[in-house]
């Protein structure tokens, strides 16, 4: 796999690995991530298929949530501890 360009204005993306990974820089996802933000996340996330997202502080249950399932329904393993209210 070619490492893909950094052509993205409202993120920074920097390769973690030859082949795989990008850190993610610029991201607050303590609060809401607009749309053209997350259209490059989900760019950044189509060209590494791994993202790290770097400098973050605790985020809210809710609000992981939400920008989990941008991008796509979430699947919760039957195994795995949840908080109440939450997948």
């Amino acid at each position: 796999m070619a490492i893909k360009t950094n052509d993205f204005q409202h993120i920074e993306a920097r390769p973690f690995a030859p082949n795989l990974g990008a850190d993610i820089y610029g991201v607050d996802l303590s609060k809401p991530v607009p749309d053209d933000q997350f259209a490059e996340i989900r760019q950044a996330f189509l060209d590494y298929q791994v993202l790290f997202f770097k400098q973050q502080s605790e985020i809210p249950p809710d609000l992981h949530v939400t920008f989990g399932k941008r991008f796509g329904p979430l699947h919760a393993h039957p195994a795995a501890p949840t908080m109440d209210g939450h997948p």
